[in-house]
């Protein structure tokens, strides 16, 4: 062993654009923090500096971010707000993807009767399609 540590990259996608990447200078934002906990949406605020090249690539409630550590995906979710600064900086602030269904009304209706199938996997997968 050399002792050597192994330094996390952090990347942070709007829809498919790399808007931030810790080993990019040109990449760079003025600050983010993620809040995850369990059964909860989670939420992520991000701070972008005018100068940014993909300063107006982020929409409300229309662009998808994606936070990753290493490669692990540590947040998705939706634009929710956004809030302008002093410096024309931008303050957004992002809900995580359960909060997705929280935007759908789901009317009443009938359970198939389908004696092979699971009612746990057919409820899901049903809403979900619904809500795609």
């Amino acid at each position: 062993m050399t002792g050597r540590k192994s330094v996390m990259v952090y990347k942070i996608y709007t829809d498919n654009t790399l808007l931030y990447h810790s080993n990019l200078e040109n990449l760079k934002i003025l600050g983010a923090s993620v809040e995850l906990e369990l059964n909860k949406t989670g939420s992520f605020d991000l701070h972008l500096h005018k100068d940014h090249p993909y300063y107006s690539q982020i929409q409300r409630m229309k662009s998808i971010i994606r936070v990753y550590q290493d490669d692990y995906l540590l947040f998705r979710g939706r634009a929710l707000d956004e809030k302008i600064g002093w410096h024309n900086d931008r303050f957004i602030s992002c809900e995580g993807d359960m909060a997705f269904l929280l935007d759908s009304i789901l009317r009443p209706f009938s359970w198939p009767m389908c004696w092979n199938c699971t009612m746990p996997r057919w409820t899901k997968a049903s809403v979900l399609r619904w809500e795609m």
